[in-house]
Protein backbone atom coordinates (compact mmCIF):
# COMPACT_ATOMS: atom_id res chain seq x y z
CA UNK A 1 0.00 0.00 0.00
CA UNK A 2 1.54 3.50 -1.15
CA UNK A 3 1.84 5.78 1.62
CA UNK A 4 -0.44 8.50 2.95
CA UNK A 5 0.38 12.34 1.87
CA UNK A 6 -0.46 13.92 4.37
CA UNK A 7 0.04 18.28 3.76
CA UNK A 8 0.70 20.58 7.25
CA UNK A 9 -0.57 23.83 6.55
CA UNK A 10 0.17 26.29 9.68
CA UNK A 11 -2.26 29.49 9.64
CA UNK A 12 -0.84 32.73 10.18
CA UNK A 13 -2.31 35.40 8.11
CA UNK A 14 -4.47 37.01 11.37
CA UNK A 15 -3.52 40.44 12.04
CA UNK A 16 -3.55 39.66 16.10
CA UNK A 17 -5.71 43.20 17.09
CA UNK A 18 -5.81 41.53 20.43
CA UNK A 19 -1.88 41.65 20.71
CA UNK A 20 -1.41 44.81 19.25
CA UNK A 21 1.10 43.98 16.83
CA UNK A 22 2.85 41.30 15.01
CA UNK A 23 1.97 38.18 17.32
CA UNK A 24 3.61 35.51 15.00
CA UNK A 25 7.05 37.09 16.04
CA UNK A 26 6.46 37.33 19.30
CA UNK A 27 9.49 35.34 21.11
CA UNK A 28 9.58 32.61 23.33
CA UNK A 29 11.50 29.28 23.91
CA UNK A 30 15.01 31.30 24.18
CA UNK A 31 14.64 33.66 21.39
CA UNK A 32 12.66 31.86 18.83
CA UNK A 33 9.41 33.07 17.89
CA UNK A 34 6.06 31.65 18.08
CA UNK A 35 5.82 30.54 13.97
CA UNK A 36 9.60 29.52 13.80
CA UNK A 37 8.41 26.87 16.67
CA UNK A 38 4.94 26.07 14.65
CA UNK A 39 7.11 25.61 11.59
CA UNK A 40 9.75 23.26 13.59
CA UNK A 41 7.46 21.40 15.09
CA UNK A 42 5.45 20.24 11.83
CA UNK A 43 8.80 19.73 9.92
CA UNK A 44 9.66 17.52 12.22
CA UNK A 45 6.97 14.93 11.51
CA UNK A 46 5.90 16.10 7.64
CA UNK A 47 7.18 13.95 4.74
CA UNK A 48 6.45 16.59 2.77
CA UNK A 49 6.50 20.70 2.56
CA UNK A 50 4.74 22.26 5.25
CA UNK A 51 2.45 25.34 3.90
CA UNK A 52 2.49 28.18 5.65
CA UNK A 53 -0.26 30.72 5.27
CA UNK A 54 0.34 34.33 5.75
CA UNK A 55 -0.88 37.43 5.58
CA UNK A 56 -0.94 40.19 7.62
CA UNK A 57 2.84 41.37 8.46
CA UNK A 58 3.43 38.87 5.53
CA UNK A 59 6.57 40.84 4.19
CA UNK A 60 7.70 41.27 7.89
CA UNK A 61 7.70 37.78 8.90
CA UNK A 62 9.27 36.48 5.28
CA UNK A 63 11.89 38.94 5.78
CA UNK A 64 13.02 38.01 9.42
CA UNK A 65 12.96 34.32 9.48
CA UNK A 66 14.20 34.19 5.93
CA UNK A 67 11.73 32.06 4.78
CA UNK A 68 12.54 30.05 0.94
CA UNK A 69 16.52 30.05 1.34
CA UNK A 70 17.13 27.58 -0.37
CA UNK A 71 20.36 26.57 2.25
CA UNK A 72 17.86 26.28 5.45
CA UNK A 73 15.25 24.10 6.07
CA UNK A 74 13.20 26.64 5.72
CA UNK A 75 13.06 25.42 2.03
CA UNK A 76 10.92 22.77 2.48
CA UNK A 77 8.39 26.06 4.04
CA UNK A 78 5.89 26.89 0.89
CA UNK A 79 4.67 30.18 1.05
CA UNK A 80 0.67 30.69 0.59
CA UNK A 81 -0.25 34.50 0.79
CA UNK A 82 -4.04 35.17 1.67
CA UNK A 83 -5.39 38.39 -0.15
CA UNK A 84 -8.07 38.19 1.99
CA UNK A 85 -6.85 37.59 5.92
CA UNK A 86 -9.12 40.65 6.65
CA UNK A 87 -12.36 38.01 6.27
CA UNK A 88 -11.18 35.78 9.13
CA UNK A 89 -9.69 32.24 9.52
CA UNK A 90 -12.02 30.20 6.74
CA UNK A 91 -10.37 32.32 3.99
CA UNK A 92 -6.90 31.41 5.03
CA UNK A 93 -7.99 27.55 5.07
CA UNK A 94 -9.75 28.36 1.58
CA UNK A 95 -6.26 29.73 0.78
CA UNK A 96 -4.51 26.41 1.50
CA UNK A 97 -6.84 24.13 0.22
CA UNK A 98 -6.71 25.98 -3.41
CA UNK A 99 -3.19 25.29 -3.18
CA UNK A 100 -2.71 21.79 -2.48
CA UNK A 101 -1.86 19.01 -4.94
CA UNK A 102 -4.52 16.26 -6.05
CA UNK A 103 -2.65 13.90 -4.30
CA UNK A 104 -2.73 14.89 -1.03
CA UNK A 105 -5.07 12.56 1.02
CA UNK A 106 -5.46 14.54 4.04
CA UNK A 107 -4.50 17.68 5.46
CA UNK A 108 -3.29 18.72 9.20
CA UNK A 109 -4.49 22.52 10.24
CA UNK A 110 -2.28 23.90 13.25
CA UNK A 111 -2.18 27.50 14.66
CA UNK A 112 1.17 29.02 15.66
CA UNK A 113 0.11 30.18 18.86
CA UNK A 114 -0.77 26.95 20.74
CA UNK A 115 2.71 27.47 22.85
CA UNK A 116 2.73 23.79 24.44
CA UNK A 117 1.93 21.73 21.68
CA UNK A 118 4.89 19.08 20.72
CA UNK A 119 5.99 17.15 17.91
CA UNK A 120 6.15 14.04 19.45
CA UNK A 121 1.87 14.72 20.19
CA UNK A 122 1.30 15.53 16.08
CA UNK A 123 3.52 12.37 15.45
CA UNK A 124 0.94 10.44 17.79
CA UNK A 125 -2.08 12.90 15.80
CA UNK A 126 -0.64 11.30 12.66
CA UNK A 127 -0.22 7.83 13.26
CA UNK A 128 -4.08 7.71 14.18
CA UNK A 129 -5.03 9.42 11.13
CA UNK A 130 -2.84 7.13 8.92
CA UNK A 131 -4.65 3.92 10.98
CA UNK A 132 -8.03 5.23 9.87
CA UNK A 133 -7.68 7.67 7.02
CA UNK A 134 -11.71 7.85 6.19
CA UNK A 135 -11.77 9.64 9.82
CA UNK A 136 -11.28 13.28 11.34
CA UNK A 137 -8.58 13.06 13.85
CA UNK A 138 -8.91 16.20 16.22
CA UNK A 139 -7.18 17.39 19.27
CA UNK A 140 -9.90 17.62 22.70
CA UNK A 141 -9.47 19.50 25.47
CA UNK A 142 -11.34 21.69 27.76
CA UNK A 143 -14.47 19.80 26.26
CA UNK A 144 -13.51 21.55 22.87
CA UNK A 145 -12.97 19.43 19.33
CA UNK A 146 -10.48 21.57 17.81
CA UNK A 147 -7.26 22.14 16.33
CA UNK A 148 -4.84 20.72 15.57
CA UNK A 149 -6.85 18.16 13.63
CA UNK A 150 -6.48 16.29 10.49
CA UNK A 151 -9.18 16.22 7.75
CA UNK A 152 -9.11 13.19 4.74
CA UNK A 153 -9.87 14.65 1.17
CA UNK A 154 -13.36 14.16 1.46
CA UNK A 155 -13.82 17.13 3.77
CA UNK A 156 -11.98 19.48 1.92
CA UNK A 157 -15.32 20.92 -0.43
CA UNK A 158 -17.14 21.45 3.37
CA UNK A 159 -14.03 23.53 4.68
CA UNK A 160 -13.43 25.75 1.13
CA UNK A 161 -17.32 26.43 1.82
CA UNK A 162 -16.58 28.04 5.74
CA UNK A 163 -16.74 31.80 5.97
CA UNK A 164 -15.97 34.61 8.63
CA UNK A 165 -13.82 33.37 11.43
CA UNK A 166 -15.33 30.35 12.30
CA UNK A 167 -12.82 28.13 11.52
CA UNK A 168 -13.17 24.42 11.05
CA UNK A 169 -15.46 23.77 14.20
CA UNK A 170 -18.61 23.53 12.04
CA UNK A 171 -17.20 20.87 9.90
CA UNK A 172 -16.08 19.40 12.93
CA UNK A 173 -19.31 20.01 14.45
CA UNK A 174 -21.19 18.37 11.51
CA UNK A 175 -19.60 15.04 11.46
CA UNK A 176 -19.11 14.58 14.46
CA UNK A 177 -19.85 10.71 14.39
CA UNK A 178 -16.71 10.86 11.90
CA UNK A 179 -14.28 12.51 14.27
CA UNK A 180 -11.58 10.49 16.46
CA UNK A 181 -11.27 12.52 19.65
CA UNK A 182 -7.33 12.94 20.54
CA UNK A 183 -6.66 13.70 24.08
CA UNK A 184 -4.50 17.08 24.03
CA UNK A 185 -4.87 18.82 26.74
CA UNK A 186 -1.62 20.91 25.89
CA UNK A 187 -3.51 22.47 23.06
CA UNK A 188 -5.42 24.73 25.81
CA UNK A 189 -3.00 26.61 25.77
CA UNK A 190 -2.63 29.39 22.92
CA UNK A 191 -0.88 33.26 22.93
CA UNK A 192 -3.84 36.03 21.90
CA UNK A 193 -2.51 38.78 24.20
CA UNK A 194 0.71 39.83 25.21
CA UNK A 195 -0.33 40.02 28.75
CA UNK A 196 -0.71 35.57 27.75
CA UNK A 197 2.69 35.68 26.59
CA UNK A 198 4.37 37.26 29.47
CA UNK A 199 2.00 34.60 32.30
CA UNK A 200 3.40 31.93 30.07
CA UNK A 201 7.04 32.99 30.26
CA UNK A 202 6.97 33.37 33.84
CA UNK A 203 5.17 30.12 34.09
CA UNK A 204 6.94 27.81 31.63
CA UNK A 205 10.53 28.49 33.40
Amino acid sequence: MSRLKLAYVILAAGGASRFGGCKQLAQIDFGKTLLERAIELSLFVATDEVHLVLGAYREQIISKLQLGQEQTYRSRVKIIVNEDWQLGIASSITAALNQLGDDSDGVCFLLADQVAIHSMQLRDLQLIWEQNPDKIVAAQYLDITGVPAIFPRKYFGDLQQLQGDTGAKSVLQKNRNNVIPFELEDARWDIDTERELSDWLVDSL
